[in-house]
């Protein structure tokens, strides 16, 4: 890319940055809460889904977090002060997301960044699958 190539992707990145959309997507991720068997369940479910064949993984949405980033995820819930469980047997996907996403700065400096993303996406699925928006996550809870 030219600098003109990347000051113009740059503004265009800029305007299309929508602080309404994004202040709601949080305040709906905060507001959705996930119970300790939710979270168990998911957790089992990813570990899962790298053990899948191929074809079954193509059916679910993509997951990019390995074994490390769920396991320090799943240490998180115990034992983050920020956004653990907290003895409160649940905690929002606000909370899952930033469990997550602490989970994949452990990733490699070629992953971190589009893990981080899904990571990202996967809390707002399991948001959208609990709040009955979107199904896609629903094996994930199932």
């Amino acid at each position: 890319m030219s600098d003109l190539d990347l000051y113009e992707s740059a503004i265009k990145l800029f305007k299309s940055f929508e602080p309404e959309v994004n202040l709601r997507l949080l305040e709906n991720l905060g507001n959705t809460r996930l119970t300790t068997q939710q979270y168990c369940q998911l957790i089992g479910r990813l570990r899962l889904y790298q053990a899948l064949p191929l074809s079954e993984q193509k059916e679910l949405p993509t997951i990019l977090l390995g074994d490390s980033q769920i396991n320090a995820a799943t240490k998180g819930f115990v034992s983050n002060e920020n956004f653990g469980e907290k003895g409160l047997g649940s905690i929002s996907c606000w909370q899952l997301m930033q469990l997550l996403n602490e989970a994949a700065k452990s990733s490699y400096i070629d992953k971190w960044l589009e893990r981080n993303q899904n990571a990202t996406d996967i809390a707002i699925g399991i948001q959208k699958t609990l709040t009955g928006e979107d199904n896609r996550f629903s094996w994930f809870l199932s």
